[in-house]
């Protein structure tokens, strides 16, 4: 659980630039904190110039052959802009990191959520997409079963805050790549087209479960 009430930011940040990983207590889906991870176009340093980063490594896992539940609040603010179709915003990588790049993923482009399945060696399908409204929660919830084989899949459910969350798309096959042993929750505000302005993600109430009530926010 990552709900950030304790104070503690929870997952181990990888960031370029000052403050592009802190707690919010202003803006929050519930309870007293969410975390901000946020890039400035103008000024933060990149990882060789392409892609201006901010993410946070954390412990939440789902092994070869298991079934979960996962539930997470996103929050886009007002004042972010020029962002393209390749905004990463949650990511089921694996371990070690880049094996294979993300098999499954929320994305931002324009204001829309876009969740995306990635296969092995390249080539994505986008399963469901929803628009948002910026400065507006929102409450995603995930089942999925981790495999190397066709038994796998991953069904999303979607609502803004408040409101019970529905079913708005699915994926059957595979969701693990090899080399990856697991998959693990990042959570990002990574982008190549920040074009010189701050572009921030807030996330809140992450949890792993056994159904779709243990993830809800509380």
């Amino acid at each position: 659980t990552l709900d950030f009430d304790n104070g503690q930011i929870g997952c181990s940040p990888q960031v370029f630039g000052p403050n592009a990983a802190t707690l919010q207590t202003g803006s929050k889906r519930d309870g007293g904190y969410s975390l901000r991870l946020m890039v400035d176009g103008a000024t933060t340093v990149t990882d060789g110039g392409a892609t201006r980063r901010a993410h946070c490594h954390t412990s939440l896992t789902i092994d070869p052959g298991q079934t979960k539940w996962f539930g997470h609040s996103l929050m886009i603010p007002a004042g972010n802009g020029g962002v393209g179709s390749w905004w990463q915003l949650i990511e089921w990588y694996g371990t070690p990191w880049g094996a294979g790049g993300a098999p499954l993923g929320i994305y931002g482009s324009g204001n829309s959520f876009l969740v995306r399945y990635l296969q092995q060696g390249g080539g994505q399908a986008y399963f469901a997409q929803r628009p948002y409204t910026p400065g507006q929660w929102y409450d995603f919830v995930w089942e999925i079963k981790a495999s190397f084989g066709g038994d796998g899949f991953a069904r999303v459910y979607f609502a803004p805050a408040g409101q019970q969350p529905q079913l708005i798309g699915s994926y059957s096959g595979r969701t693990i790549h090899d080399g990856m042993p697991t998959l693990r929750l990042l959570l990002n505000s990574y982008s190549s087209t920040a074009n010189g302005v701050p572009l921030a993600a807030y996330h809140d109430e992450v949890r792993l479960g056994s159904s779709m009530g243990s993830v809800l926010p509380r």
